[in-house]
């Protein structure tokens, strides 16, 4: 039996109608279920806010990891970056992440390519 056959016709529609929100963004089936739960419920900003936390999780850049190989700091970096270490921080856990300037200027200054910043198995 599909988790979909204990929902009525209506809130089928409506989970339906949310899941190409989450394309291309690969959840356990209990998340879509929990985020479906919220939406049922009009809880559209828990929701979200669920959702980005998801995303947010995801590991797409390696700047820590390149930091570490290449021997430098996080400080080192804000620093030649000219941003604030709080912001570099940021990046290296995942949390934010920088434009693609900045991620050129980062590939610059450790001497590697661009790819090599970019975590291969990224799903976003």
């Amino acid at each position: 039996m599909c988790f979909c056959c204990k929902f009525s016709h209506h809130e089928y529609s409506l989970f339906a109608r949310i899941l190409p929100l989450f394309i291309g963004i690969s959840l356990p089936i209990n998340k879509y279920l929990q985020l479906y739960s919220l939406i049922k419920n009009k809880s559209f900003i828990f929701a979200f806010e669920s959702l980005k936390r998801i995303v947010m999780a995801k590991k797409i850049n390696r700047i820590k990891v390149v930091l570490v190989e290449k021997g430098v700091t996080s400080k080192w970096l804000a620093e030649q970056l000219g941003k604030n270490v709080t912001t570099v921080s940021k990046w290296c856990t995942n949390d934010n992440q920088p434009n693609l300037e900045t991620l050129l200027m980062i590939a610059r200054l450790l001497n590697v390519e661009v790819q090599d910043l970019i975590a291969k198995d990224a799903e976003i």
